[in-house]
């Protein structure tokens, strides 16, 4: 993959065409702009209409997002959105894959257990997260059945948690917008999402 301006990684589109795409959404900004141009991956058949020489010509038909988009907002004990977050780490969900653009089919990567985490972080010179404002922060996921997603917004030394059990992800959703407040967890600094 590039990495591109504000140091993610992501895929350009190719002259040749190639069977097996490698897709990373381990480093993402939480902005629907980047996911757009970045990992919202999407596919689909096409059949040819005409064949001359080196040119061919086809209808495209439709394309299918192959990602779910999950939107967050975050919410201190009191219900007052938070604001000023470094940033959101996704773990539990499969955050790099294989596919396979003959058969529209992840490859269900063997090393994938090892990529199990997405990372959600302001790009260079843009603005903390915030919820403040009814504003959300965004993430592409890999879709899949998650045993145990764990949800930590990060602000300053603070973190903020969630743990969701057996969670589906749908590709071509997006997500029911998820509010996160906490409660203080007594044995450490940090704070518990429930």
């Amino acid at each position: 993959g590039e990495v591109g301006t504000e140091d993610f990684v992501y895929y350009k589109s190719q002259e040749t065409i190639k069977r097996f795409v490698e897709l990373n959404l381990s480093q993402q900004d939480g902005t629907v702009a980047t996911i757009g141009k970045k990992f919202d991956f999407q596919w689909g058949k096409a059949n040819p209409t005409s064949v001359s020489g080196n040119t061919v010509k086809a209808n495209a038909g439709t394309m299918k997002r192959q990602i779910a988009i999950w939107g967050f907002q975050f919410t201190d004990e009191n219900g007052a959105a938070l604001k000023d977050i470094d940033a959101v780490y996704i773990s539990g969900v499969k955050s790099i894959d294989v596919f396979d653009l003959g058969t529209g089919k992840f490859m269900d990567d063997a090393n994938a257990g090892d990529n199990d985490i997405v990372v959600l972080k302001p790009g260079k010179g843009k603005p903390k997260f915030t919820s403040e404002s009814n504003k959300y922060t965004y993430a592409a996921i890999l879709p899949g059945t998650y045993e145990k997603v764990l949800i930590s917004a990060y602000i300053g030394n603070k973190c903020y948690a969630r743990e969701y059990s057996n969670i589906t992800l749908n590709a071509d959703k997006n997500m029911e917008q998820l509010e996160l407040s906490y409660r203080q967890h007594n044995d450490s600094e940090n704070t518990i999402l429930t």
